[in-house]
C-alpha cells in the first residue's frame, strides 16, 4: 500500500494542473453571450493542461537540461504574457464602465435639457 502512496505522490500536481485546467476550461465554455469570459482564459486552460502533461515524471526523465531550459523560458514568457492580458482586460473593463457612466450622465443632462425646452 505504501508502494502505491509513493507512485501516486508523483502524479500529483500533474493530477491538480489538469483538474485547473479542465475547470477553468469549462467555465470558459459555459459563459453565454451576457456572460462571456476573456479569450485568456481559454489560452490559460489548454496552457494548464499542457504543463500538466509535461510534468507526468516519466516525459520529465526524458528531457535533456536543453530541452528543459528551453521549456522554462517558453513557460516564464507564456505567463508574463497571461498574466499581462489578464491585468489588462480587467482594465479595459474598468475604462469602458468609467466612460459609460460619463456617457450616460452627458444622456441624462440632454434629456433633461429637452424637457425643459419643451415645457418652456
Amino acid at each position: 500500500m505504501e508502494k502505491f502512496f509513493s507512485e501516486i505522490n508523483k502524479y500529483v500536481i500533474s493530477i491538480l494542473l489538469f483538474f485547473a485546467g479542465m475547470g477553468f476550461l469549462i467555465k470558459y465554455l459555459s459563459g453565454d453571450e451576457l456572460e462571456s469570459q476573456p479569450g485568456a482564459m481559454l489560452i490559460a486552460s489548454l496552457a494548464l493542461i499542457v504543463v500538466a502533461g509535461l510534468v507526468t515524471p516519466w516525459v520529465l526523465e526524458k528531457l535533456t537540461r536543453k530541452h528543459y531550459r528551453i521549456l522554462m523560458a517558453v513557460g516564464t514568457i507564456a505567463s508574463l504574457w497571461l498574466g499581462y492580458e489578464v491585468f489588462y482586460s480587467v482594465d479595459e473593463e474598468i475604462k469602458f464602465r468609467e466612460k459609460k457612466s460619463l456617457v450616460d450622465a452627458q444622456t441624462i443632462q440632454s434629456l433633461k435639457d429637452i424637457r425643459d425646452a419643451q415645457e418652456a
